[in-house]
């Protein structure tokens, strides 16, 4: 067990990490802008999967350790439905993907005109939608969930199937016209064969990620089958476990097969990652610090979700003290998944070079958030020792003046002065 959350941390790690830097180079790779959006939408759901679903399961794998089952069944609900929406968007944005290889096959030079960039932006709105809708089925019609899913594994593999069996076979077909016309019209080569080659890498491309997510979900499937025919035990449980994360693994092997198979990702790539080896020592620092705050990201949002979950089953402590803890492990966790990254990309920003518009808003975002988690941290820390002190000298009387609805006005007092102030420090 031990092993499963310290290798889904670490594929938490690299997955953000791998698809954070897939990102900056697919924005300045030359690839089709509507091939290329629908790659980075492809990133961002493996940079999701990073995120939350990898913290999610490592949180899950701690409570089953400690044998907490009902935290367990209640956070599998949450990381079930995420896991299906990222899902859904990552096998329809690849029949996608391949669908517009076909098109590229097939239209030639009017491909350019039908596959725009703003069509394509409404696919992929439309896919995530899609993918939303059917998730809340879950709660209620599960009928619809569960035929939604069937339909939709069975369309998209006989979509992807077909469009790259016609784009094989036309690229065969154009392979025996060149090596027949080759002699009798020797022009014909020029130009032709580099587009073809070009073609033919990104669909291998393509092909590998597809068949990358077919090898990492099919335990998981043939493991989800065997526990709705056989139930559940404990050797089953445990291949469930070991599934999970080789489903994770693919969000880190996809990054490494956009460097491996795209050239202009990999130029990009090799170009940033030498680039910052060849830096001088301030940008090494700079890239020290950027790690340290990935780090402390995703270990105070895992650490602080875990005290947000157990804190329930705690009954040594009096409610409204209990409410005060969880607001400040709430303020830990939105250091950790707001701050940090905010404080992160200012870093980045300098590393890769990119629009400085971006780095200004998000110090102005983070200077926000702060002000107003570090007010409330502070606030809420004075309330807990009011909090203790009371109970030492009121005796039974405590209970009676220290409710739990006068606490929960106080921290919404709390958080209403921590933002009224940011909001006029702001001001110009």
């Amino acid at each position: 067990m031990r092993f499963l959350i310290a290798m889904n941390i670490f594929l938490s790690f690299t997955a953000l990490l791998g698809n954070s830097i897939i990102l900056v180079a697919l924005k300045e790779s030359s690839l089709h802008p509507a091939s290329r959006l629908l790659f980075i939408c492809l990133s961002c759901t493996d940079l999701l999967v990073g995120v939350l679903l990898e913290p999610f399961n490592v949180v899950h794998l701690f409570l089953s350790m400690q044998g907490n089952q009902e935290l367990c069944s209640r956070m599998l609900v949450p990381s079930y439905i995420i896991g299906v929406i990222l899902f859904g968007v990552s096998i329809s944005t690849l029949t996608a993907i391949s669908v517009d290889r076909l098109l590229a096959l097939l239209l030639k030079l009017r491909y350019r005109q039908v596959v725009t960039l703003k069509r394509t932006c409404a696919v992929i709105a439309f896919i995530w939608l899609l993918n939303v809708f059917a998730a809340t089925m879950y709660f209620w019609v599960h009928f619809i969930f569960l035929w939604y899913g069937y339909i939709l594994i069975i369309a998209c593999f006989i979509t992807s199937t077909s469009s790259y069996t016609k784009i094989y076979l036309t690229l065969r077909l154009h392979q025996r016209q060149q090596e027949r016309f080759s002699h009798e019209q020797p022009l014909r080569r020029t130009g032709i064969p580099l587009n073809v080659a070009r073609f033919r890498k990104t669909v291998s491309t393509a092909l590998w990620v597809q068949l990358t997510l077919v090898a990492c979900y099919l335990p998981y499937g043939i493991v989800t089958a065997l526990m709705t025919s056989h139930g559940l035990s404990p050797s089953i449980i445990l291949a469930g476990r070991f599934a999970s994360t080789l489903v994770y693994l693919n969000s880190t092997l996809n990054p490494l097969l956009y460097s491996w198979k795209i050239r202009d990702v990999r130029e990009t790539v090799e170009a940033k990652l030498q680039q910052l080896m060849t830096s001088s020592t301030a940008s090494g620092i700079l890239m020290f610090h950027a790690g340290l705050n990935v780090f402390l990201s995703i270990t105070a949002a895992l650490g602080n979700l875990l005290i947000i979950v157990a804190l329930p089953r705690v009954s040594s402590v009096h409610p409204p003290t209990k409410l005060l803890y969880r607001c400040l492990a709430i303020t830990d966790l939105l250091v950790g998944l707001i701050l940090n990254p905010l404080h992160t990309i200012p870093i980045v920003a300098y590393l890769t070079e990119v629009n400085w518009k971006l780095v200004l808003y998000a110090r102005t975002i983070a200077f926000v958030f702060s002000f107003v988690l570090c007010g409330v941290s502070i606030f809420v820390s004075t309330a807990i020792s009011v909090d203790r002190l009371l109970a030492l000298l009121l005796g039974f009387r405590y209970r009676h003046l220290v409710t739990l609805w006068r606490v929960r006005a106080v921290v919404v007092v709390f958080f209403s002065l921590g933002v009224s102030f940011s909001g006029t420090d702001a001001l110009p």
